[in-house]
């Protein structure tokens, strides 16, 4: 070797080995997800999912909920994090495009994510857990009346099961 000014230099003889890296047989899976598999929401805006190891190709659009694509994704190497629309009360399917892009970064070449393996698809239920309150009431809460004819409820949401009993 030498150097910007001709400078030169030896170094004692030298042995070096290159191996070849391992072979990728194994795709990328799911390895966990959050909030967790088959969980019971009230709400679901994003979803974090953690694959078996370093992924490349990742879009919203390769997530599904109910079959439409999430609306951003962030993330990198294993761990990612999708936003998605608040899905309606009920059952919520997750799954991926077919199309999705999803490859490990293997050798000799990258290997596809398997969107349809084991646990790669799984499902929430969304629920309303929140009870309805009493939004407005007439009359209102300590007033001082000479008759009463009628009392209005406006409840926080809709409500069913009422009647003049309660």
């Amino acid at each position: 070797a030498s150097s910007s000014q001709g400078v030169r230099g030896t170094s004692a003889v030298v042995t070096v080995t290159i191996t070849m890296p391992p072979l990728n047989t194994n795709p990328p899976v799911v390895y966990a997800v959050s909030p967790a598999h088959s969980a019971i929401l009230s709400n679901l805006t994003s979803i974090q999912v953690t694959f078996s190891e370093r992924v490349q190709g990742v879009d919203a659009s390769d997530l599904l909920v109910n079959g439409a694509p999430a609306t951003g994704v962030s993330g990198s190497g294993s761990n990612y994090t999708f936003t998605v629309a608040q899905p309606p009360l009920g059952s919520v399917a997750i799954g991926w495009a077919s199309a999705h892009g999803i490859t490990d970064y293997g050798y000799p070449a990258p290997l596809p994510f398997d969107a349809t393996g084991a646990g790669a698809t799984w499902s929430y239920s969304i629920a309303d857990m929140t009870p309805p309150v009493i939004a407005a009431r007439n009359p209102a809460a300590g007033a001082t009346l000479t008759n009463l004819t009628d009392v209005t409820v406006t409840f926080s949401e809709a409500v069913q099961g009422v009647d003049a009993a309660d």
